[in-house]
């Protein structure tokens, strides 16, 4: 998905601070040839115990892709909205498992 289509999504959202907001160097996302590839192996968001249909969660790199990591299926997980903040979230840490799930945990 090009620039058009993420400036075409928040322009609808804040159409006044869409030039401010799009910066092509600090993300990039899987392509819908990539989700859809997930989408044959992954059935729910991948975080141990949520059961959110995977077609509802957003594809997401493990290494983020300003900090060098891969827009590939190794980097590529899915996770409901609710877990991507959490994930976002400096007070929980994120392990990812060999299986291809995800535990977070809340720091203490």
């Amino acid at each position: 998905m090009g620039n058009g289509f993420w400036h075409a999504r928040l322009s609808v959202v804040a159409p006044s601070v869409v030039s401010t907001m799009i910066d092509p160097t600090l993300f990039r996302p899987h392509s819908p040839a990539q989700r859809r590839a997930r989408l044959v192996t992954t059935h729910e968001c991948q975080i141990n115990g949520c059961t959110v249909p995977a077609a509802w969660c957003d594809s997401h790199h493990r290494e983020p892709w300003a900090l060098g990591g891969k827009t590939d299926q190794k980097d590529h997980f899915l996770a409901c909205s609710w877990h991507r903040g959490k994930i976002h979230d400096p007070r929980y840490d994120t392990t990812y498992h060999s299986d291809d799930t995800i535990t977070l945990h809340r720091r203490t």
